[in-house]
């Protein structure tokens, strides 16, 4: 399944597909034209269209924060999957991933 990082609407995006390192390189850079495109302040990634993903996109999305807060811009995700999440903990990152609950997006 090929991954991509696409608009829902302004200040939403939805990453789809599987995350691996493979295309997590095409996938940082498509996020960083993402931050830097955007006039919006605060972004929410959508993080439930993800198929199968490895270390490799944590690491991604630590560098999207990075990016983020050098343009003072807030970025969260949601719809993070248990696989995800459980990944997150054995890499001890879980406390520097800014997630929100789904819901909460309205």
């Amino acid at each position: 399944m090929t991954a991509g990082l696409s608009p829902v609407k302004p200040g939403r995006f939805v990453l789809s597909g599987d995350v691996d390192v493979w295309n997590t390189p095409v996938l940082v850079e498509q996020g960083w034209q993402l931050l830097v495109s955007q006039e919006e302040k605060e972004l929410v990634i959508d993080m439930s269209a993800i198929g199968q993903a490895d270390s490799s996109a944590l690491a991604m999305l630590l560098s999207w924060l990075r990016r983020a807060k050098g343009r003072q811009m807030r970025l969260s995700f949601c719809g993070f999957s248990q696989d995800l999440m459980a990944l997150a903990k054995v890499c001890d990152i879980e406390s520097m991933l800014p997630i929100i609950p789904s819901e909460n997006l309205g």
